[in-house]
């Protein structure tokens, strides 16, 4: 069964490795592009550094490898493990998760480095803020959108070729629908089957008029995966 994933690299390479084990054809089609915002690293001394996503990594020119990392999820703490930082614990799970495994690991006042995206949500740092910590946003990332859907995107949808298309974001899910829908394919794609990471990353699909959306039961890859039909 060819499989659509829209998730950038190079955790896209990754995804169609593990999809081509289970006896699936990946079809890579990223719709975002990442790289570093540019913005240096702030100067100070980091109690913690919280990652949400494994794309903040490459924003680090030298990892400060001594200084605890709490990652939202397994393959970020993986990520994290293999940049060269040396206690990564993972909250297996959301930005709560996260700021519950914060809340529960870390003494009160810390000073905590939130190394993220330039397009993201404001709500983790809140809830930091709400344990009792000081927690500074760093925009370490920036995730540019494809102006078009990359060619082999387009053919899969248009001829319904792609038994699944994975939607790994809220975000990357709102450019596939929109990228869609400047092509005339929009009907197309919401008649293909569609399997998201949250209902977050769902409500853009479901809202473009899909009927076959699976949802993670856990927001994990591994969830996400366990959803595809035997090969």
């Amino acid at each position: 069964m060819r499989v659509l994933v829209t998730r950038p690299q190079p955790f896209a390479d990754r995804t169609a490795r593990l999809l081509a084990a289970r006896g699936h054809q990946p079809l890579v089609a990223p719709l975002l592009r990442i790289a570093p915002s540019g913005e240096p690293m702030p100067r100070g001394e980091w109690d913690a550094i919280v990652l949400t996503s494994a794309s903040a990594l490459i924003a680090f020119p030298e990892p400060p490898t001594l200084v605890p990392v709490f990652a939202v999820g397994d393959r970020t703490a993986e990520a994290a493990e293999e940049a060269g930082f040396q206690d990564v614990r993972s909250a297996s799970g959301d930005r709560e998760a996260l700021a519950l495994l914060a809340r529960e690991t870390l003494p009160p006042h810390q000073r905590l480095l939130v190394a993220a995206g330039r397009d993201r949500k404001e709500d983790l740092d809140r809830l930091l803020h709400e344990a009792g910590h000081e927690a500074h946003v760093w925009t370490a990332y920036v995730a540019e959108a494809e102006t078009q859907l990359p060619a082999a995107a387009r053919q899969a949808i248009a001829d319904r070729s792609a038994g699944h298309v994975l939607h790994y974001s809220r975000r990357s899910a709102s450019i596939c629908v929109a990228l869609a829908r400047e092509e005339g394919l929009d009907q197309v794609l919401s008649s293909l089957n569609h399997v998201c990471i949250s209902e977050d990353a769902a409500e853009p699909v479901r809202a473009c008029g899909a009927a076959s959306i699976l949802v993670a039961g856990h927001p994990s890859e591994d969830a996400m995966l366990a959803l595809l039909p035997r090969a």
